[in-house]
Formats: C-alpha cells, sequence, structure tokens
C-alpha cells in the first residue's frame, strides 16, 4: 500500500487542508464566519463567556451591555447544535442564536491567553477585544 498521508489524500488538490477549521458555506467559500459582510454585521450583541460555568451569557444589543445581561445563557454545545431544548428563549430567536453561533466561533480561534483576557467580560467581538487587549497591556 501507500503512504498513510497518500491514502487518506491529506494535501492533495482534492483535499485540501483546512487551517482555520471552518467548515465550507454553501457558496463553496472556507474560512471564519466573520469574514463575510453580513456576519460582521452580526456581531452587534454583547455575550461573556463565564470561566466558572463554562457557559455564555447574552448581554444585549444596545450600545452599552445590560448591566445584570438578559437572564439567557447556554453552553457552547447548546449554541452549536441550536438544541432548542436546552436554550432559553431569547437564545432561540434565529438572529441572538446565529450571534451566538458566530460569537463562539471566533472565541474557538483564540489562545488559552488571549480568552484569559477577555472571558468573563461582556465583548461584541472576542477576536478583536483580545488583539485590543494584547494591545493595550
Amino acid at each position: 500500500g501507500g503512504s498513510l498521508a497518500a491514502s487518506a489524500g491529506a494535501g492533495t488538490p482534492e483535499q485540501p487542508i483546512d487551517l482555520d477549521g471552518g467548515e465550507p458555506s454553501r457558496d463553496g467559500k472556507r474560512g471564519a464566519a466573520a469574514s463575510t459582510p453580513e456576519s460582521e454585521a452580526e456581531m452587534t450583541t454583547w455575550f461573556a463567556f463565564s470561566a466558572l460555568t463554562g457557559r455564555l451569557h447574552a448581554f444585549g444589543d444596545a450600545p452599552e451591555p445590560l448591566p445584570g445581561g438578559m437572564g439567557a445563557n447556554a453552553l457552547p454545545c447548546a449554541i452549536a447544535d441550536a438544541d432548542e431544548a436546552a436554550l432559553p428563549a431569547a437564545l432561540r430567536e434565529p438572529r441572538a442564536l446565529r450571534a451566538a453561533q458566530l460569537w463562539l466561533a471566533q472565541w474557538e480561534g483564540l489562545s488559552p491567553s488571549q480568552r484569559a483576557a477577555v472571558q468573563d467580560r461582556p465583548v461584541k467581538s472576542p477576536a478583536l477585544a483580545a488583539s485590543s487587549a494584547a494591545a493595550a497591556g
């Protein structure tokens, strides 16, 4: 037989290696969802990832995060799977669910030190907040 890489097709033109982990979208493009213009517009909702509970908490889409949050939070797996039984009503709404999914996609791309810089704080874009935190200090 051939080598393991050849038999798996890794790196061949037929099966490119996806370095950023993005899934192909309906239009065939790969990459993070936040790179498309319509999804950047969706990055207007405040969320915070709790280091204590591992849950994503929603803080609304007003210019500033709601001081006490929206009382809506869920585990990342429930958000990723759109598990309506495990999601609070506020996160079952399609726009809010999509915003939470985009937020978590950015969160997953952060390094542990970047996550530490922004966890437990409401931010609209974890990637942007992490880069701002790194630049500041």
